[in-house]
């Protein structure tokens, strides 16, 4: 039995003021690689066959952060990359809210009928984060993988695996944060969402430090 261990990448500048990010190429912030560092630590142990990260600098940094100075090999792929925003990225939520109220109430009611100018449409997005799993993850069960990608390729992995109609609103995935999928020969089972407690453990850590 094999398992899949899927991260999202650590926090970036945009992340912070709640930008929308998608294709553009955001780099870690000084947060974000301390959060990939006490990942790491959280990580220590846990045997590790195959690495696969996003190609966009914030997922590969994270990907590179987390294999340190093992002989792990890392994967680089543009079909892990988030969904396209297209005239959204850079843009907060509340700025599109301003401008486009129409647009975010569609996109909020049906992603999979609407999606942002020039961007990426949710059904477009499952089918190549499916096609990953199918032709990468689940061919080699017997493996421990390990994915850095996005919130939304981790929420869809999620939903794909778990036999769930895949849907932007039904989880949440936090920056650096760890989920765990178990390959069974024929099923999957979730046993670790979302968990954050190597970041707060940390932080508590530091704020006791005279």
């Amino acid at each position: 039995m094999g398992r899949l261990l899927l991260v999202r990448h650590g926090e970036t500048a945009w992340n912070s003021l709640g930008r929308y990010q998608g294709h553009t190429d955001v780099p870690l912030s000084d947060t974000g690689r301390a959060q990939a560092a006490r990942l790491r630590d959280r990580l220590a142990g846990q045997r590790i066959d195959l690495v696969f990260a996003s190609d966009l600098s914030r997922a590969a940094e994270t990907a590179r952060l987390l294999v340190g100075h093992s002989d792990l090999q890392i994967e680089y792929r543009s079909d892990l990359r988030e969904i396209a925003y297209g005239q959204w990225e850079g843009r907060t939520h509340a700025e599109v809210l301003a401008s486009h109220p129409e647009h975010l109430k569609q996109w909020g009611d049906n992603p999979w009928a609407y999606f942002p100018p020039d961007g990426e449409s949710f059904s477009a997005f499952s089918e190549r984060i499916r096609a990953f799993l199918d032709d990468v993850v689940l061919p080699r069960r017997e493996a421990n993988i390990l994915v850095v990608a996005h919130g939304g390729p981790v929420r869809v992995m999620l939903c794909h695996l778990l036999g769930m109609e895949p849907n932007p609103w039904r989880l949440w995935i936090e920056p650096a944060s760890l989920s765990i999928v178990d390959l069974n020969p024929a099923s999957t089972v979730l046993g670790l969402l979302n968990e954050t407690c190597h970041l707060s453990e940390a932080d508590e850590a530091r704020e006791g430090t005279p």
